[in-house]
């Protein structure tokens, strides 16, 4: 099966001459379709560089990145907030919503900067995530999970192939955070490659591959 996301020999390059620091070290990994894959490490390891070149957030030193089949270095400069936009959905740990806007609004951003069509509105999505009665809320009146949800909500909206987690459940309790990776297995078996960057040794149960980074090296790495 052709995967969603592939990198080849990449590295990543901070700084040059005695400088220089090697924030990630020759990866290899293939995301597939309907894959919870799960990147462990400790802070500092490099997990959030790699997962940042996997989301064309940040151009290789060396390697290649390719996006269902699409050479990322190929592309213009211009040609990648489309690839971003079309293919991935993004969770970062600190939600990055707009606080003054409400729950629909901002997942409707991402309707609107969306290169890829939506069957499902925002108030519908927000209402598949448990929160149909927080719709109209502003993000400031939501608890920590409920702004994830709405996080996760605003990543799903456009069915995105590709779905990027940086460290999900990291500022969540345990309930809330084991919750929310249900509804990321959810949306993997749904057909979405999912990958999520952790240190949290319980997330293991959700993944069908745990990668493991040290030093910027990724020590396992997709078959």
């Amino acid at each position: 099966m052709t995967p969603v996301l592939e990198l080849a020999n990449v590295e990543k390059t901070y700084g040059s001459g005695a400088m220089a620091v090697r924030a990630v070290k020759r990866a290899d990994l293939r995301l597939h379709q309907g894959e919870l894959m799960l990147i462990m490490g400790p802070s500092g390891s490099g997990k959030t560089t790699l997962l940042s070149l996997m989301g064309c957030l940040t151009k290789p030193s060396e390697g290649r990145v390719l996006v269902e089949g699409r050479e990322v270095q190929a592309l213009r400069e211009e040609q990648l907030p489309e690839v971003r936009s079309g293919s991935f959905g993004f969770v970062f740990q600190d939600f990055n919503l707009f606080p003054e806007l409400t729950a629909e609004e901002n997942v409707m951003l991402a309707l609107d900067i969306s290169a890829r069509p939506s069957r499902t509105s925002a108030a519908e999505m927000l209402g598949k995530l448990g929160l149909a009665d927080k719709v109209k809320r502003s993000v400031r009146e939501l608890s920590g999970g409920q702004k994830q949800r709405v996080a996760i909500a605003r990543a799903l909206v456009t069915a995105p192939p590709i779905l990027l987690c940086d460290e999900p459940t990291a500022a969540l309790d345990t309930e809330t955070g084991l919750a929310i990776m249900d509804l990321l297995r959810a949306a993997a078996e749904e057909g979405c490659g999912v990958a999520v960057v952790s240190h949290d040794p319980r997330l293991t149960r959700f993944a069908d591959r745990v990668l493991r980074m040290q030093d910027g090296v990724l020590l396992e790495a997709a078959a």
